[in-house]
């Protein structure tokens, strides 16, 4: 990136949860664009000097349009892409992953819960000794300490 008058540098503070890198926007670069295009001097020649239309159905004036368009999308995706580079910007998981990657930490895959249950059927007289335990039915586990609160498991 080059210092000039033209093209601000963004200048962030440390500790911000977004980095801001956008060098222009639509509006800003289609400025430029139209500002410089009657003094664009090539080999010594103004060729476009005579063009002052700024007719936006003009074929011309709709080309720098277009490309202020694709300068706005292309600096947006810059700012998101310097972003996920840092941890403390990032926002997709994946970043974070090849973030760590590289000081070479590997994330544990995520294990579920298990535990093996044990219902007790009454055996009372005319009791039938079987019981059907629906499939999906809530089981609360006992708290341990006083803090804790039942962990719902199906």
């Amino acid at each position: 990136m080059t210092d000039s008058p033209l093209v601000p540098k963004p200048k962030n503070r440390p500790g911000l949860s977004q980095l801001t890198y956008r060098i222009s926007e639509y509006a800003t670069v289609r400025q430029r664009l139209l500002s410089q295009l009657s003094s664009l001097t090539i080999s010594g020649n103004r060729p476009l000097e005579r063009l002052t239309t700024r007719s936006l159905d003009d074929p011309a004036i709709a080309l720098l349009d277009a490309w202020a368009i694709v300068m706005d999308i292309l600096s947006f995706y810059q700012e998101r892409i310097i972003n996920e580079g840092y941890l403390l910007t990032a926002t997709e998981r994946r970043s974070v992953l090849e973030l760590a990657r590289s000081i070479g930490y590997e994330l544990s895959p995520g294990v579920a819960a298990g535990t093996f249950l044990a219902f007790t059927v009454e055996d009372a007289a005319g009791s039938s000794g079987v019981a059907m335990v629906a499939k999906g039915t809530q089981v609360l586990s006992l708290p341990i300490r006083q803090d804790e609160l039942p962990q719902t498991f199906e």
